[in-house]
C-alpha cells in the first residue's frame, strides 16, 4: 500500500523501511526508526451513587511509563471535571456512562468507559400526635417510602442530647404549648439516605373550668364549659348541681345546662369531662341562688275622655332591697327610679288608647320580678262626607271618613242601602262606591272600640238621592294613516234629555279639529299610532258619562329598495329595503321599465332582472302591508355596458409538451384575471402556463372594463404528458445516483426502443421496458457483457409511440430541430 497504517503490540524502537518500484522497474528504498511509546491504562472506581447525593470518584489508572499528566471526566449528563478524584451528585436515577481519559508524561493516553447506577434515594416523612394527656407526650409515625429496596435505619432527634432509632417511637416533651424541631434520617439497603426536619407542636396539658351566670330564684342558672388546653375538646360531660331534692333535675350531661334551684341558698357544683385522649378531671365551684323581688302596681279608673293615669306602687323586696324600679307605660317613654322610690307616680298620655304598662323591679342581688298591666284611655266619633253633593246613577262616589281617634277604632262597618256593606279592621281614609240604580238609599256607618271587655260604638247616617245618568258609547274602525277615521254615536238618553255632546279624538297637533260637538263626526289624524277618543255626555239633571276607545290608524309602509351592479347580459338583483309599518309586507310589486319586456312584472321581494342593453331605466316598486296599507316609490338606474371574454389556446410553446399560450380575443376590456385550474392565477393580457401533470384543467378568464362591470368565459384544456429527455452525459462512479445511468426520461409511453451502440457501430445496449405509467425503468451502466467500456462518446437511437397515438419525433430540449437519435458521453 502507499500509505498503511501497523499497530505495533510492544513499545520499543522499530526500524521501518519504504521500497518503491517505478512502472519502468526501478527501485530505491529508504529506512527510518520509530519509537513506540507505552500507552497508560485508565481505570477509576466510585463510591456513594445515589440520587441528590455526593459520588465520589477515585482514579486507579497506571502510567505504564513516566506519570500520569492529565484527567479528563464525562459524567454522562452533560457535566464534566479535569480534577483527578472529583465528586459529582446526580439530578436523577438511572444508568449513566462515565468516562475517564487520562494521558501520560509521554503524550500518550487511553480512557475507560464505567456504567454507573445512580439509585433512587429513600424519601423521609413522619406523621405525629400530641396527646392532651401524658402531659407532653408525642407519638411519631414513620411514613418514609423508598423504592426497590426497604428502608433499615431510623435516626430521630427530639431535643440535643436526646434520640431514638425506633421507626415509631414515642416521646414526652419537657415543656407543652411549645413547637419542638424534630429531625428524621432514614437509610435504605443501598446506603441511600434522606432527612425531614419539622416543627412539632406539643399540646397544652388537660386543663378545664366552667362559668355560671348570676343565679336568681326561679330563673335558670346558665352553665359554660371553659376549656384551657387550646384546640382539646370535651366530652361526655357530667353535672352535679348540688341539689339533691331537685331529684333526676340534679345531674346533667348537655354541654351546656341551665338549672332551676327551687330555694335560695350557696350550692358546690361539680363538672366533670373527658377530653381528646380520653382522659377524666373533675372541678368544684359554688354557685350563690338569690331571692326575687315582688313587682306589683295599680291605677285609678279612668275618666272617659282624659288622659291622665294614676299609678300605685306595690312592689315588695324580698332578701335584699329593692334599689331600681322601672316604669313602661306603653306610650315610648319610661321612668326610672334609684334608692328613692315613690309610692304614687302620675302619667299624662298623648291621645287615646289602649296602652300597656310594664313595671320592673331589680334589687341590690340584681335579680327582678316583671308585671305588665293593660290601660285604655278611649274616646270614639263616627264622622263621614261625600266629595260630592250630587249622586249619579253608574257614578263611582268618592266617602271620605273623618272619624277619631282612628288609633281607637277596631272596626268600620259600613251599609249602602243598596243590598250592599262592607267591614274592615284597618282604617282606610276614602272609599269609593256606585249606585247602579237610581232612588233613594240610607247611607250607614259604624265604628266600635272594645278594651278589657268594654266596647263602644258611634253611628253616621246619610240619606243619598241617585239620579239617572247617560250611557255613552260609539265605534269607530280603523284606517291607514292620510285616511278619514269615522265614528258612530251609540250612546243612550237613559229617559233624560241629552244637554251636551263633546268629542275628543286625542290627536292635539290637529289643533281646533280635535274636539267637536257633531253627533257622527269624522277626522283626519295628523300621524299614526293609537288615539284615545272620549265621547262625554251630560243630561238635564247634570248627570254625566264618558266613554273611551282608542282609535287606530296604521303606520304606513316606506317602500325603498337598492340594487347591485347594474352591467348588460348579467342578472342584477333588487332588494327590497322597505320599512314596515304596523304589520309586514305580504305583497311586492315592481316593474322594471324594459321596453324589450314591457310585461315583466314581479311580486316577489328580492327579484333580478337582465336587461340586455346599456342605458337609463325607470324601476317601480309597490308594496302592501297586511292591514293593506301600501306605499309606491322608483329609481332612474343607469345600466352599463359589460366587456365580451374570449381567448384561444396554443400549445407546446418553445416546443416544451404542456406549455401552452393564451391569447386574449376580448372585446371592451381592461383588465383581466387568469385562473389556470391547477392553483396558479395571472393578471397578464395573454399569458403563458406551463402544466406538469396530466389532467383535465377548466381555464377561466374574467375580463373588466372601466365601469366595474365583467364578463366570464371557462376553456376545458385536456393535457397529456408527451415527451422524452435523452440525458447527454452520465457517470457510473458519481456520488449522485441520478447520474450513474444512462436512462431517458418519459411518461404515458406505449411502445418504446432505446438502443446504444459505440462509435464502430456495435450494439451495447438496448432495453423496451415500461412501468405501467409508461415510463422507461431500466438504463445503461457503460458495461458491455460484464467489462467496463471506456470513456468516451456513445450513440443513442430511441423509436416510441404515445398513448395517445402520437409517435415520438425526437428530443432537443427546447433548442433546435428534435432527432430521434444522439450522443451520450461516459464519463470515468
Amino acid at each position: 500500500m502507499q500509505n498503511p497504517a501497523h499497530t505495533y503490540l510492544d513499545a520499543g524502537i522499530y526500524t521501518v523501511t519504504l521500497i518503491v518500484t517505478s512502472s519502468d522497474g526501478c527501485v530505491h528504498d529508504t529506512s527510518h526508526q520509530v519509537e513506540v511509546l507505552n500507552v497508560p491504562v485508565a481505570m477509576f472506581s466510585y463510591t456513594g451513587e445515589c440520587m441528590g447525593g455526593v459520588t465520589q470518584f477515585t482514579d486507579q489508572s497506571t502510567p505504564q511509563s513516566g506519570l500520569i499528566s492529565s484527567w479528563y471526566w464525562e459524567f454522562g449528563d452533560g457535566d464534566t471535571s479535569t480534577l483527578q478524584n472529583p465528586t459529582h451528585t446526580y439530578a436523577s436515577v438511572g444508568i449513566y456512562n462515565v468516562m475517564l481519559l487520562v494521558s501520560n508524561s509521554e503524550g500518550c493516553f487511553d480512557s475507560i468507559t464505567l456504567p454507573v447506577t445512580v439509585l433512587t434515594p429513600p424519601v423521609a416523612a413522619y406523621s405525629f400526635y400530641s396527646t392532651y394527656c401524658p402531659d407532653g407526650q408525642v407519638s411519631f409515625s414513620d411514613q418514609s417510602t423508598s423504592t426497590g429496596v426497604p428502608i433499615t435505619e431510623w435516626y430521630w432527634t427530639f431535643e440535643p442530647g436526646y434520640n431514638s432509632s425506633a421507626p415509631n417511637p414515642v416521646y414526652t416533651f419537657s415543656q407543652t404549648d411549645t413547637n419542638y424541631l424534630v429531625t428524621l434520617v432514614v437509610t435504605d439497603l443501598n446506603g441511600c439516605q434522606d432527612t425531614m426536619i419539622d416543627s412539632v407542636f406539643v399540646v397544652p396539658g388537660f386543663a378545664f373550668t366552667f362559668q355560671a351566670t348570676t343565679a336568681c330564684l326561679g330563673i335558670p342558672t346558665q352553665f359554660e364549659p371553659v376549656n384551657l388546653a387550646l384546640g382539646d375538646t370535651l366530652h361526655n360531660v357530667a353535672w352535679t348541681f348540688g341539689e339533691p331534692s331537685s331529684g333526676t333535675n340534679n345531674t346533667s350531661t348537655f354541654y351546656y345546662p341551665e338549672h332551676t334551684y327551687a330555694t335560695a341558698g350557696s350550692y358546690i357544683v361539680k363538672f366533670k369531662a373527658w377530653n381528646t385522649n380520653n382522659c377524666v378531671d373533675s372541678v368544684y365551684k359554688q354557685v350563690d341562688v338569690n331571692p326575687l323581688p315582688i313587682a306589683d302596681f295599680s291605677f285609678d279608673p279612668v275618666a272617659y275622655c282624659d288622659t291622665i293615669v294614676t299609678f300605685h306602687n306595690l312592689c315588695q323586696a324580698v332578701g335584699s332591697p329593692i334599689d331600681t324600679l322601672i316604669w313602661e307605660f306603653g306610650d315610648g317613654t319610661d321612668t326610672l327610679f334609684y334608692n328613692t322610690i315613690p309610692l304614687d307616680i302620675t302619667h299624662q298620655y298623648p291621645t287615646f288608647g289602649i296602652y300597656d304598662v310594664t313595671v320592673t323591679a331589680i334589687s341590690m342581688a340584681g335579680c327582678r320580678d316583671i308585671i305588665t298591666q293593660q290601660v285604655q284611655v278611649s274616646c270614639i266619633n263616627a264622622v263621614v262626607y261625600p266629595a260630592d253633593t250630587l249622586y249619579c246613577q253608574r257614578t263611582p262616589m268618592v266617602l271620605i271618613d273623618s272619624s277619631s281617634p282612628v288609633n281607637l277604632i277596631n272596626e268600620w262597618s259600613w251599609n249602602f242601602g243598596d243590598g250592599t256593606d262592607t267591614t274592615y279592621t284597618q282604617y282606610i281614609p276614602e272609599i269609593e262606591h256606585t249606585w247602579t240604580t237610581t232612588g233613594t238609599f240610607l247611607l250607614t256607618l259604624v265604628i266600635q272600640s272594645t278594651s278589657n271587655g268594654f266596647t263602644v260604638y258611634d253611628t253616621s247616617l246619610q240619606t243619598v238621592h241617585v239620579k239617572a245618568s247617560p250611557i255613552a258609547g260609539f265605534l269607530v274602525d280603523p284606517v291607514c294613516f292620510g285616511d278619514t277615521s269615522r265614528f258612530i254615536n251609540l250612546s243612550d238618553s237613559n229617559g233624560v234629555h241629552i244637554q251636551n255632546l263633546l268629542w275628543n279624538f286625542g290627536n292635539p297637533a290637529s289643533g281646533i279639529y280635535d274636539t267637536t260637538s257633531i253627533e257622527n263626526p269624522v277626522h283626519t289624524y295628523t300621524t299614526y299610532g293609537e288615539f284615545i277618543t272620549i265621547l262625554s255626555l251630560a243630561n238635564a239633571l247634570g248627570c254625566v258619562d264618558t266613554f273611551r276607545m282608542p282609535a287606530r290608524v296604521y303606520q304606513l309602509p316606506e317602500a325603498a329598495f337598492t340594487h347591485s351592479k347594474a352591467c348588460t347580459r348579467y342578472d342584477i338583483t333588487f332588494t327590497d329595503m322597505t320599512l314596515i309599518g304596523d304589520t309586514t309586507i305580504w305583497e311586492w310589486r315592481w316593474h322594471f321599465g324594459d321596453p324589450a319586456k314591457p310585461n315583466d312584472t314581479i311580486t316577489g321581494p328580492d327579484p333580478t332582472h337582465r336587461y340586455n342593453q346599456a342605458g337609463q331605466y325607470e324601476v317601480f316598486l309597490k308594496v302592501f302591508d297586511y292591514e293593506d296599507c301600501y306605499d309606491t316609490t322608483s329609481q332612474i338606474i343607469e345600466v352599463l355596458q359589460s366587456p365580451l371574454a374570449t381567448f384561444t389556446i396554443t400549445e407546446n410553446i418553445d416546443g416544451m409538451t404542456g406549455k401552452i399560450e393564451l391569447t386574449n380575443e376580448s372585446t371592451g376590456a381592461l383588465a383581466y384575471s387568469w385562473d389556470f385550474g391547477n392553483g396558479r392565477t395571472s393578471s397578464e393580457e395573454n399569458p403563458r402556463v406551463t402544466y406538469e401533470d396530466d389532467g383535465e384543467y377548466l381555464i377561466r378568464l374574467v375580463a373588466w372594463n372601466e365601469d366595474g362591470c365583467y364578463d366570464t368565459t371557462t376553456l376545458s384544456y385536456e393535457f397529456v404528458f408527451q415527451n422524452l429527455f435523452v440525458p447527454n452525459a452520465f457517470s457510473p462512479l458519481n456520488v449522485n445516483l441520478g447520474l450513474r445511468l444512462f436512462k431517458p426520461i418519459g411518461v404515458n409511453l406505449q411502445q418504446y426502443h432505446v438502443a446504444v451502440f459505440n462509435n464502430r457501430g456495435h450494439l451495447m445496449w438496448e432495453s423496451s421496458a415500461l412501468d405501467k405509467d409508461g415510463r422507461p425503468i431500466e438504463g445503461w451502466d457503460g458495461t458491455f457483457e460484464g467489462n467496463v467500456m471506456p470513456e468516451g462518446n456513445y450513440m443513442w437511437q430511441i423509436q416510441a409511440v404515445f398513448k395517445t397515438g402520437k409517435v415520438w419525433e425526437g428530443s432537443d430540449i427546447g433548442k433546435g430541430a428534435p432527432a430521434t437519435m444522439g450522443t451520450v458521453m461516459l464519463i470515468r
